[in-house]
């Protein structure tokens, strides 16, 4: 053999070996990688996508981030803890105040805060953060060789922790106990074996979710595990069969002109392919929505979620776009309060808000499953009007104070709460068209108030002088038995009052009315 011929042999030779390792490691990550659960379903979707040409314009590009918020991650001490909640809200607030959607709507964070690891001090500090605009608290659990019956009881204890800052109860005349959910480590529905410890235990939790209110998982994609569905890229109604773990791994997709009440809500993230990233040389990076300090929000990656294309079933141009992170440890938060999601957001704010290819819409895990069941029922244009179609915000975004509480009743013409924490001295902030402040040691207060006949009522109890503000539309109000304090107009049609009851520990009422 030549020299020449043994070149070629040798060349030969070894691009076969290169070729056979490529093979090789592809194939195990495949296998790592659980690709063979959900890949069959990408190449579908892909090849289906690669024939359509797009041609809906405006697309609106709903964006959840549903952050799995564990300020106790590393099982720091309290002290730990509480500074990561106030470090990470004082950067919160300066960074999303700079940005806005189309509808003038400030970036939504879902905090989904773990009940395994609860602390209501540092929920407290969330619900703060609801009230002020920037997002709403949502339910995340670790939990681990269950049953039915102690998995229900932790169920019905976590909504009456979390009721107690507002969270997870609705605002309205009868308010509903409705959340949604992120399994902790992704083992939603008995779906995974972590270090030999069953990671739920409970084959219906499907089931139990439903029934104890919550409304959609967001807990997908899981894909470097059994716990991944073989659906992808997808918003679907999986039907619980009670004998087996991982009923979600299919379903019937949500679609236009059908209503599934019985089943739960998937929501899921994008998983795609990321052929612009080959830093591995045999294979793409795979794209997950994940945000994280070892993963920027880079602007190759936000148009992959994009690209990705999850919509409602006849409704492509509502397009959600779910990312998720574990933004409260010091490094993840540098990321998600600083200039990476700055960045972000600036980049959403840029190339998918002209207004004429693309709308954009900053909503919560909430708002997003409402304009779900608004798509199912026929509505289209701009989804930002359907932020609060089915479930109504939760009290917290209406109801601020230093207390625990608990909403009784809400509307435009009735608010009744209680003070959980009694005789301890309570401040209550109202985002409510007529009270607006309620200050003192306040057992419960009830405010009515008829505009057609402009006239109302308080009663209340407590002790002690409870200072009251409202907002009435006439500069002419007898408010009774109350001491008026103040009196001061706030615009033409607009007068705010602040008044003084005297509480005795019994129920007490006063009327008011336009003299």
């Amino acid at each position: 053999m030549g020299f020449r011929s043994r070149k070629r042999a040798v060349v030969v030779s070894t691009a076969i070996l290169i070729a056979v390792a490529g093979v090789t490691l592809v194939s195990q990550k495949i296998h790592e990688k659980q690709a063979h659960i959900w890949l069959p379903g990408y190449i579908k979707q892909a090849a289906v996508q690669s024939f359509e040409r797009d041609k809906i314009q405006p697309k609106h590009i709903l964006f959840i981030y549903v952050d799995h918020f564990e300020p106790r991650c590393g099982r720091v001490d309290k002290e730990t803890e509480a500074k990561r909640v106030d470090e990470w809200s004082t950067a919160y607030r300066e960074m999303a105040s700079k940005h806005m959607d189309a509808d003038g709507v400030k970036p939504q964070h879902s905090w989904f805060y773990p009940y395994d690891e609860i602390n209501l001090c540092a929920l407290q500090k969330l619900a703060d953060l609801c009230y002020e605009g920037f997002g709403e608290i949502e339910f995340h659990h670790h939990h681990s060789n269950d049953t039915e019956i102690s998995l229900s009881a932790k169920y019905a204890d976590m909504l009456i922790q979390y009721n107690k800052v507002g969270a997870l109860v609705t605002a309205e005349a009868d308010p509903q106990k409705r959340f949604g959910f992120i399994h902790g480590n992704w083992a939603l529905d008995n779906s995974r074996i972590l270090e030999g410890i069953n990671a739920c235990g409970v084959n219906n939790e499907l089931t139990l979710l439903k029934r104890f209110g919550c409304y959609a998982d967001f807990t997908l994609p899981a894909f470097s595990g059994k716990a991944q569905s073989s659906k992808i890229n997808s918003i679907y109604y999986a039907h619980d069969d009670p004998d087996k773990p991982k009923s979600y791994d299919s379903g019937i997709d949500a679609q236009v002109g059908v209503k599934n009440t019985e089943d739960l809500l998937i929501i899921q993230g994008p998983l795609w392919l990321d052929w612009g990233d080959m830093r591995h040389i045999f294979y793409p990076v795979l794209e997950n929505g994940e945000i994280e300090a070892y993963l920027y929000p880079e602007p190759r990656r936000i148009d992959l979620w994009i690209k990705a294309n999850v919509h409602v079933k006849g409704r492509p141009d509502w397009v959600f776009v779910k990312v998720f992170s574990h933004s409260a440890p010091e490094s993840s938060r540098a990321i998600a309060t600083g200039k990476p999601f700055d960045d972000l957001l600036g980049y959403l704010e840029e190339n998918y808000n002209d207004g004429d290819s693309y709308v954009l819409h900053y909503v919560t895990a909430r708002e997003a499953y409402n304009i779900v069941r608004a798509a199912e029922d026929g509505k289209e244009g701009d989804p930002g009007q359907y932020r609060d179609y089915e479930i109504p915000q939760y009290a917290n975004r209406i109801i601020s104070s230093s207390v625990f509480y608990n909403l009784n009743t809400y509307s435009q013409t009735l608010l009744d709460v209680d003070n959980l924490q009694f005789p301890q001295n309570a401040v209550f902030s109202f985002h409510h068209q007529y009270l607006k402040s309620v200050t003192g040691e306040v057992q419960n207060i009830r405010f009515q108030y008829d505009k057609t006949e402009k006239m109302g009522s308080i009663q209340w109890t407590g002790r002690g002088d409870i200072d009251i503000s409202v907002q009435l539309p006439d500069a002419d109000y007898n408010f009774g038995d109350a001491r008026l304090l103040d009196k001061e107009k706030l615009r033409q049609d607009l007068w705010q009052y602040k008044i003084s009851l005297r509480g005795t520990e019994s129920v007490q009422k006063t009327e008011f009315r336009e003299n």
